[in-house]
């Protein structure tokens, strides 16, 4: 059964003797199009083209190392042993496509699924794509979106023995910004001799870094007479960058000038402030790129508030551990009145680390997760909060904290710990939409486990919340989707009911020729180009914006070439983006 909108063009039909979705024992066939509705974008002029901590991270279990001496553009962190999508991951792409689909990776993003997989995409040690080239480096469109992403630390590490000759400048600039944004001037300036000398620093972003970096490295090895004599050069120039100056002039002669703040904080003047011995913004958390916040958080010698607000974001980027927040909150020496903002949110966790009495705890706790949901996210406090609240029992007695903590546990993957609370909240007679919607995050937690979901129980809760109409009925349709797309059998009158009872819900759908190459790439095994796809797809909506039958395709694909608990991953994360239960600002 295919319901095409009136904007998108039908998939071509298959060709005589081609396999279809889901032959022989592959991932379930391609999910149902089932969409009469949706916003098209305009197509582009140039045409078609565990939740874990990251690999590598102080929590993830992943150990990371550059894998021997391999051609540039495939060189990586992580092999098939360690999180890597595999050595053959580019088998079959086109290198084209691949140079310009990179670009449009969305680089720092909340939704650790996604985060996750692009950031395994771009550390992978693979083969690189074949074909004809436009001319772009593959190892720079990696970098940058590694940079983007705030991968300081894996771009450090994947360039640690790569001699500077052998970069080309937009490398040598990436590597530079590595090292600065770890406050590490001198590694910084390894970079310098793949870096242009000269350049019009007004209309060449590149030329003006060089020369700005140039200038810094003089001042670090003690020449203040050579770096005054490059920023000179660079003002004669016309390179405006009075903050630059300022600070250069404090680490050279001393001089403590007055400068505007910086709208943002770059790595160059992030170290520029570290080397000048001038204190931080009290805002630096708050404005400073993602590359920078898992430096600035360990800084003792930064004010607490930009500590704490960097620690925050790091987290929500998933850039740093949740333990390292719960560090920086467990130490913090708070004033007197800490009623908003990070103080404030600090001052709970203390609370509840230090309340001995379960109820209290939990209270606590819930009040803390529903601190964070605005400005730090969710995900990020259920993270924090984990070690406290799997010492809690389940407790039935407040619907609204058990939604909540049932959240919690399904954003952390704690299946166990989710079902127990959503029975005795079942259990206490307790019948409110959210519950339901809880039961078909809890139902998709166990499918990625291996188990057996109870699609009587599903067919039964679904028909019910779409006979609701409104959200509860949106939040359904959603979930049949995604169900059908991961392989679980639902009953033709699923579908019947969803399709009589009006529109089904919106979203940003891709365009035809991006949706028909996710098909291709995932029924041709490009587990790659299948990945990347999924996330150019979701780069600009995100799961909760993007058309549930873009979400559908994007799950089947990835079961297709072999990455099903990702898929479930996927399903899982997408339901709570479009789900308001257990989130406080959406009650």
């Amino acid at each position: 059964m295919q319901l095409i909108p009136p904007d998108l063009a039908p998939p071509p039909p298959m060709e005589e003797g081609q396999a279809g979705p889901g032959a022989g024992e592959a991932a379930p066939a391609g999910p149902r199009l089932l969409y009469p509705s949706g916003r098209a974008p305009v197509p582009s002029a140039e045409g078609p083209r565990t939740i874990a901590p990251r690999p590598g991270g102080g929590e993830s279990g992943i150990e990371m190392g550059v894998l021997g001496q391999v051609e540039e553009s495939s060189i990586g962190l992580l092999g098939d042993g360690n999180g890597g999508l595999g050595a053959l991951m580019w088998a079959g792409t086109n290198r084209l496509d691949a140079e310009r689909l990179l670009p449009e990776l969305p680089g720092a993003t909340r939704e650790t699924v996604l985060d996750d997989l692009q950031r395994r995409l771009l550390l992978t040690t693979a083969a690189p794509p074949s074909g004809a080239t436009g001319g772009e480096s593959l190892l720079y469109l990696r970098l940058e979106r590694l940079m983007a992403a705030g991968d300081g630390a894996a771009l450090r590490q994947l360039l640690a023995d790569q001699p500077s000759e052998d970069m080309n400048a937009g490398a040598a600039k990436l590597r530079a910004e590595a090292f600065l944004a770890a406050g590490d001037v001198r590694g910084a300036c390894l970079s310098l001799a793949a870096l242009p000398v000269g350049g019009d620093p007004l209309g060449n972003p590149l030329a003006a870094f060089s020369m700005q970096l140039t200038a810094l490295c003089q001042a670090d090895a003690d020449n203040a007479i050579a770096a005054n004599l490059s920023a000179d050069l660079a003002r004669e120039q016309g390179l405006e960058a009075p903050l630059f100056y300022a600070l250069l002039a404090q680490k050279t002669d001393g001089l403590k000038l007055d400068a505007p703040a910086p709208e943002k904080l770059t790595p160059l003047l992030y170290a520029l402030y570290l080397s000048a011995e001038r204190k931080l913004p009290e805002n630096a958390g708050a404005i400073a790129v993602p590359a920078v916040l898992p430096d600035m958080m360990s800084r003792s010698e930064a004010p607490l508030a930009a500590r704490i607000e960097a620690g925050e974001r790091a987290l929500a980027l998933n850039l740093a551990a949740p333990s390292e927040l719960a560090a920086l909150y467990g130490d913090a020496k708070l004033p007197a009145k800490a009623e908003t903002g990070w103080a404030a949110r600090a001052a709970l966790f203390q609370k509840a680390a230090a309340e001995s009495v379960t109820a209290s705890q939990a209270a606590l706790i819930s009040e803390a997760l529903t601190s964070m949901e605005e400005d730090v996210g969710f995900a990020a406090g259920a993270r924090l909060y984990a070690p406290l609240m799997a010492s809690i029992p389940p407790n039935g007695a407040d619907p609204v904290l058990g939604a909540q903590f049932v959240r919690a546990f399904a954003v952390n993957q704690d299946r166990v710990r989710a079902s127990m609370w959503l029975n005795t909240l079942t259990e206490a007679g307790h019948k409110r939409p959210e519950l339901d919607e809880l039961k078909g995050v809890v139902r998709l937690l166990e499918g990625q486990r291996g188990q057996p979901a109870d699609m009587e129980a599903a067919t039964s809760q679904l028909h019910l919340r779409i006979s609701e109409g409104g959200a509860a009925r949106a939040v359904a349709a959603r979930e049949a989707m995604l169900l059908d797309a991961l392989g679980y059998p639902l009953p033709t009158e699923i579908w019947t009911r969803l399709l009589d009872g009006g529109e089904l819900p919106d979203g940003l759908m891709p365009p035809p020729q991006t949706m028909r190459a996710l098909e291709r790439a995932a029924q041709e095994g490009r587990r790659g180009e299948t990945v990347l796809l999924a996330l150019v797809i979701t780069s600009e909506a995100g799961l909760a914006g993007v058309h549930p039958q873009a979400l559908a395709s994007i799950v089947s694909g990835l079961g297709r070439v072999g990455l099903k608990e990702e898929a479930h991953r996927i399903a899982i994360e997408a339901l709570l983006a479009v789900s308001g239960a257990g989130l406080q600002s959406r009650s």
